[in-house]
C-alpha cells in the first residue's frame, strides 16, 4: 500500500506498463489514450 503521493504514482505507473506488457504478448493493440479526472473526499 502507498503511503504518498508519488507512491501512488509509481504504482500506477507500473500497473499500466504491467498491462500494456500482458496485451502485446497476447497479440493485442494497445487501447486508444483517454483522460479522466476526478475528485473524491475522503474523511
Amino acid at each position: 500500500m502507498a503511503e504518498t503521493l508519488e507512491e501512488v504514482k509509481q504504482l500506477i505507473t507500473e500497473a499500466v506498463i504491467f498491462h500494456l506488457e500482458g496485451l502485446k504478448e497476447d497479440g493485442l493493440s494497445a487501447p486508444e489514450s483517454v483522460s479522466f479526472c476526478e475528485y473524491i473526499e475522503v474523511a
